[in-house]
């Protein structure tokens, strides 16, 4: 029997059954008084892990140490666990006891590096790094610069390389080569799904396409060593800082690379197999958006917001707004009302300032870092790179959401969907700059505000179309004059009440989801 539940369980995990899964798992230790080896241990956290019950997930790797201490496998999965709640100081412990167990296991450097470029110590990252590469390819340093070099188009010039710590928190360092007057520069990865993903972007869309070329590196060329992706593309030096100042140019440059049609890119640039699953980073909500136009991907969206809040303890203001927005999107089913071949088109999917260089000349930015790189609303850079820098809302709606100009004119839906957007990034950010409640009070509340005031709205214009509908067809039957009249007076009458409700709610001064977060605001200022 005990064997037949964990064979169940792991039946189910494979087929990624989660729940089933970690019932199985869960009764399977009852049988066994909590003990088993350690893969039932590291297995049943994964799955805990991946449905977001993070608490859960340490628990029971907690008790899978105390009984197998030496066990890397569930050091490795704790590390996969604080990763993933952004505990870097824990997931630093874990890596540098990873390291001590075992010394010559490249990937166990890697992890310590990220840890440490997390902690913003750049370092011990850095050595870290090249101690990791070391292991990795057992080469001299030296023998793998020259590997490096091969190909490169000035091959048989004299060059000088260094390595240099970059900011990228998925990268390994880098190189930067100097040939004269010419520099290149060298991304190191470890070969996973981003880093096939940023290749397959250089080698097969940033060199075929102008608009592209315009906006991002030059692609020189790419080696795989020992599963470590080596990307060399020209070196673009800095510029200006990025500031509230290049906001439209930015914005521009996002509209370029949203210009794709939906049909031209999709067949040479699929999405990747996501799982659709939620951790409080931007990139989870981008995800979840490459498939926003389904009914069950917006169900499991808002089903994992709320183990969100639960799993960070977010005060209930937060819960509140997540119900409201669920209510504004289920019930006007506004998922089918986003078509992929209409609103699609490729994204850069991580459109922060840290991945935006200014041109030294005329500073127009230059986009890298595309190992996030998918395909969903056109507007999503956008709605990412306005969340992160903090711009006043006030502001993203005169010079994006509302300008005619500047947004090339954003059907209603697409204003709608990006407000759907920006709530659920502002939500993921995690900024120790910009507290949870600063961000409803000046960002999420207001955008919620809109995007209810724009529903409204949207049906009304669709009562006028059906009205429009029904006069042209009862043109052309005048038999069906009387019923069709009444039909129109019952559409007329259903949208005089409806612009009086819209009218109701753009003019009044307070609005009922407000209302606990402003006797909260006025609880915490008494005892301030």
């Amino acid at each position: 029997m005990k064997s037949n539940l964990l064979e169940s369980a792991k039946k189910f995990q494979k087929e990624r059954k989660w729940d089933l899964a970690i019932d199985y798992f869960q009764q399977y230790l009852d049988e066994n008084n909590g003990k088993s080896i350690a893969d039932t241990y590291v297995s049943y956290a994964k799955c805990l892990r991946i449905k977001g019950h993070t608490n859960k997930a340490e628990e029971i790797l907690d008790k899978g140490r105390d009984l197998h201490p030496n066990s890397e496998r569930i050091l490795l999965e704790l590390h996969n666990l604080y990763d993933s709640l952004g505990d870097w100081n824990s997931a630093e412990l874990i890596a540098r006891t990873l390291v001590d167990m075992n010394p010559k296991e490249a990937n166990y450097y890697f992890r310590l590096g990220r840890s440490y470029a997390y902690l913003n110590n750049d370092k011990m990252a850095k050595d870290v790094y090249k101690q990791g590469l070391k292991h990795k390819h057992n080469l001299p340093f030296e023998d793998l610069i020259s590997q490096i070099e091969k190909g490169f188009p000035d091959e048989g010039s004299d060059i000088f390389t260094d390595y240099v710590f970059i900011n990228g928190k998925n990268n390994l360092g880098g190189f930067i080569h100097y040939l004269g007057n010419q520099k290149y520069f060298t991304k190191i990865a470890r070969y996973t799904r981003g880093a096939k993903r940023e290749e397959k972007f250089y080698k097969k869309l940033s060199s075929n396409y102008p608009v592209l070329k315009n906006v991002v590196p030059e692609f020189i060329n790419s080696q795989v060593l020992d599963n470590t992706l080596y990307l060399t593309l020209e070196m673009i030096e800095d510029g200006p800082e990025v500031s509230s100042e290049h906001t439209q140019n930015i914005i521009k440059t996002a509209e370029m690379v949203s210009s794709f049609k939906y049909k031209d890119i999709i067949n040479k640039f699929p999405n990747p197999n996501f799982l659709f699953q939620m951790k409080k980073r931007p990139i989870y909500g981008m995800i979840f958006f490459t498939q926003i136009h389904k009914k069950h991907i917006n169900e499991k969206l808002f089903s994992s917001l709320y183990h969100l809040v639960k799993e960070n303890r977010y005060p209930n203001e937060v819960k509140n707004v997540i119900e409201h927005l669920e209510s504004l999107v289920m019930n006007n089913h506004l998922y089918a009302l986003i078509k992929p071949e209409i609103h699609y088109s490729l994204l850069h999917g991580d459109f922060i300032p840290q991945n935006i260089k200014l041109d030294r000349d005329n500073e127009s930015p230059i986009v890298f870092d595309w190992a996030t790189s998918l395909i969903g609303p056109h507007f999503m850079d956008i709605a990412r790179y306005l969340s992160v820098t903090f711009l006043p809302y006030s502001e993203i709606k005169e010079n994006y959401l509302f300008n005619n100009v500047n947004n090339k004119k954003l059907s209603l839906i697409e204003q709608i969907f990006f407000l759907y957007a920006l709530i659920i990034l502002y939500l993921l950010i995690n900024s120790k700059k910009v507290g949870i409640n600063d961000r409803l009070s000046k960002f999420i509340i207001p955008a919620l505000e809109d995007m209810e005031t724009l529903i409204a709205k949207f049906k009304i214009e669709n009562f006028g179309s059906a009205i429009q509908f029904l006069v042209n067809e009862n043109e052309k039957d005048k038999d069906k004059i009387n019923k069709m009249n009444s039909k129109i007076k019952n559409l007329v009458k259903t949208n005089r009440k409806l612009q009086e409700s819209l009218k109701d709610l753009m003019n009044s001064k307070s609005w009922k989801i407000t209302a606990p977060l402003r006797n909260f605001r006025l609880w915490r200022d008494k005892f301030k």
